[in-house]
């Protein structure tokens, strides 16, 4: 007697796409894409980083042969970008193309973006304040890219850089907090806050001004501020943010 032979199938679905996911390229770039309904006439995704950091709505989704192909156009001027995507083990694995040149392929890895599910149950209480710039040196702050050479020192007990200069981050890690920033910039300055890895709190000279999602305060290309509540060049500014979930 022959014996039994368990088969087990894989069943894929365009489903599977679906969701946030954070990705890497091969030029250790950062962006994150946002997809829902795929498989079906609903589908619907944004992506983030394809045009300058912009958050932009993905213009056609298609599952072919296993397949995810989806496009961006970026903002109506330009050639479109082109991605396509696998999943493998769980993840991403795709390759990223501007329309109509061929060599402009990158290969790039998507991994699902972590869910936070804490709340506040009313139990919440805030903490100590902590000062994370000491007013003397740099010490508590490093380059985002290692391999970066640091263009920031302490001057008089402001931290100043120099440009083209390097995007710091906090050596400290928090998960819900609230942060207080004054900051000084000269003419024509575009800088900002990163938040969590994936926002940005824009930093602009755009006084007097329209408000707008790229402009002084943003939450960038997401959410613009109600005013342009930004000062003229070189006076101090504040930002207060709560990164409270």
């Amino acid at each position: 007697m022959s014996p039994l032979l368990g088969i087990l199938l894989l069943a894929f679905a365009p489903s599977d796409f679906n969701g946030r996911w954070d990705i890497t390229d091969a030029g250790a770039r950062a962006w994150w894409v946002e997809l829902s309904g795929v498989g079906t006439p609903a589908a619907a995704g944004r992506f983030v980083s394809a045009f300058g950091g912009d958050m932009n709505k993905i213009t056609t989704i298609e599952v072919k042969d296993e397949e995810l192909t989806f496009m961006i156009a970026p903002n109506g001027q330009g050639a479109k970008k082109i991605y396509h995507a696998r999943l493998a083990g769980g993840k991403l694995e795709g390759t990223a193309e501007t329309e109509g040149k061929s060599d402009s392929v990158v290969k790039w890895t998507g991994v699902r973006a972590p869910v936070i599910a804490d709340k506040d149950d009313g139990s919440w209480r805030e903490g100590k304040p902590i000062e994370l710039f000491n007013g003397k040196d740099m010490s508590g702050w490093k380059a985002l890219d290692p391999g970066a050479p640091m263009k920031w020192s302490v001057v008089d007990g402001i931290m100043r850089n120099a440009p083209p200069t390097t995007d710091l981050i906090s050596e400290q890690k928090f998960w819900n907090f609230k942060l207080h920033v004054d900051f000084r910039i000269v003419a024509r300055s575009n800088s900002g806050i990163g938040l969590r890895g994936r926002y940005e709190i824009q930093i602009l000279e755009d006084y007097g001004k329209p408000a707008g999602t790229h402009g002084a305060a943003a939450l960038y290309s997401r959410v613009a501020p109600t005013v342009n509540a930004s000062k003229p060049a070189g006076e101090w500014q504040s930002y207060g943010w709560s990164g409270v979930n």
